[in-house]
């Protein structure tokens, strides 16, 4: 009986602007396919089966056509910065086809924590703000659940004043007359710190130190009893500074000549060594080897 039925679109109560130009077309058994879909076309369809012998039959069906969502950040900077202890306030738009479900999510160690959500505006306050807070945060916004959602980034990036990491940072360390000794001073901080080296005199030293990601690096000469004292590291930014003393001692006369007797075992330990290879290459040669 299949093969008899006919279905037609009624061109009396389908709306104009799917058949001027034609937008609409039948394929397989009753199925309505519209092309190039608009906004302009969600809406509820209708089917009626004509029968013969019993009353029509009608089922209806909603189509609810989406436009992607349109999100707007506030602040829209890709990085904000803030210093440690401030507050901050981030709001998250999104304008779509129905009202789209809005949720902002940090990204931290590989994973997505939900910070919050609502539909159409969703904002994060983040009261008292410290540096573990620092990191990116999307805001995403979905109103199909068949598209992927649409998101946003930003980074926040907590300022803060150096720390000197006193347990990385050299203490004490010990040099000899004319010897090379090189100081470390390690600090935290966002902007990332420079470093100043003070000599016991407390003059700023010119020459021999650089900077490494967060390292302060001395590379200090100890000419004679002057050299040695109390030198000053200090570590700066924008937002402040911290200080870190080093101890540069000079080296006990006993343990001078300690170093000098340990080089000269080891640089006579080498010596017989290559001797001992020298007369075993030899008796293999004899050999034939």
């Amino acid at each position: 009986m299949l093969n008899k039925w006919k279905w037609n679109i009624h061109t009396n109560t389908c709306p104009a602007r799917l058949l001027n130009p034609v937008r609409v077309s039948k394929e397989s058994t009753a199925t309505l396919v519209i092309h190039n879909v608009t906004l302009a076309d969600s809406g509820t369809y209708g089917c009626v089966l004509v029968l013969t012998t019993r009353n029509p039959i009608t089922s209806k069906v909603k189509l609810v056509v989406t436009s992607l969502p349109n999100i707007t950040l506030n602040p829209s900077s890709s990085i904000i910065r803030v210093n440690e202890s401030e507050g901050l306030f981030i709001s998250c738009s999104a304008v779509g086809i129905p009202e789209p479900n809005v949720t902002w999510l940090r990204l931290r160690d590989g994973g997505k924590f939900r910070k919050n959500q609502g539909v159409g505006h969703v904002t994060i306050n983040l009261s008292n703000i410290t540096r573990n807070d620092s990191g990116i945060y999307n805001c995403c916004a979905t109103n199909n659940p068949k598209e992927n959602p649409t998101c946003r980034s930003t980074t926040i990036s907590v300022q803060y004043k150096p720390e000197i990491d006193v347990v990385q940072s050299n203490d004490t360390v010990s040099s000899y007359n004319n010897g090379t000794v090189t100081i470390y001073c390690l600090a935290n901080g966002v902007p990332s710190p420079l470093f100043t080296w003070y000599d016991p005199r407390n003059r700023s030293i010119l020459t021999g130190s650089h900077t490494v990601t967060g390292v302060g690096v001395l590379e200090l000469v100890t000419i004679d009893a002057g050299s040695y004292g109390l030198y000053k590291c200090k570590a700066e930014n924008l937002l402040g500074y911290d200080e870190h003393i080093i101890n540069v001692t000079q080296t006990g006369l006993k343990h001078l000549i300690l170093l000098m007797v340990l080089m000269v075992l080891f640089m006579r330990k080498q010596s017989s060594k290559s001797c001992f290879e020298n007369q075993v290459r030899q008796k293999l040669q004899k050999k034939g080897f």
